[in-house]
């Protein structure tokens, strides 16, 4: 407890990251972790003690990252490149004054006076996947329904010195890809009465 500030914060660190079960690859998907936090089911985002998802603020490593149309996520930087997440969800500072709901704060990964990196890889096959379902809709004469056919990612990250105890670099490469098989049901309308 902090007795000196009004804030309402938690900090994620790269731990909870690693050893949680996070439902997603960018930090978007922790931010559930923070109290008072709850899926918007109309943006696909989290929305922070009653405010929407689209009044929330994203900033990484200081610049503020918020998507220019909608105000959701603009810049997803995924959990392997990621040191610490701040979620300030009330009695934040004037700073942050743009913001009605939370202020997610991303602090990436720096280089150290040691040589560290990594190398990672995900792969979702679309046979462990559930097949897709959609709703009929009397109104359309075409259906379609998406099914996931493979998602995958692979990547590195590497950090150290440049100059000892006094500069650093830290680099990180991760390409995304995707496949989803769309199948479109052609419908026709009959009349079933006979004469």
């Amino acid at each position: 407890i902090a007795p000196t500030t009004t804030t309402q914060d938690i900090t994620i660190d790269k731990n909870y990251i690693q050893n949680v079960p996070i439902p997603g690859r960018t930090f978007d998907a922790t931010l559930g972790a923070a109290s008072g936090s709850m899926g918007d089911s109309v943006t696909g985002g989290v929305s922070f003690s009653g405010s929407s998802s689209l009044e929330n603020q994203y900033y990484v490593d200081g610049v503020n990252t918020t998507g220019l149309t909608l105000g959701t996520v603009g810049s997803p930087v995924i959990n392997d490149f990621i040191e610490e997440i701040e979620v300030i969800t009330g009695g934040y500072n004037a700073e942050f004054g743009r913001a009605t709901g939370g202020v997610v704060n991303v602090v990436t990964k720096t280089g150290s006076n040691e040589f560290k990196g990594s190398i990672f890889g995900y792969w979702q096959p679309g046979q462990l996947t559930a097949a897709a379902k959609t709703t009929p809709i009397n109104a359309t004469s075409i259906d379609a329904k998406a099914d996931v056919a493979y998602n995958a990612d692979f990547g590195f990250e590497l950090g150290g010195p440049i100059i000892k105890d006094k500069a650093w670099f830290f680099v990180g490469f991760a390409p995304a890809f995707s496949q989803t098989d769309y199948t479109r049901y052609t419908k026709s309308q009959t009349d079933c009465h006979k004469v």
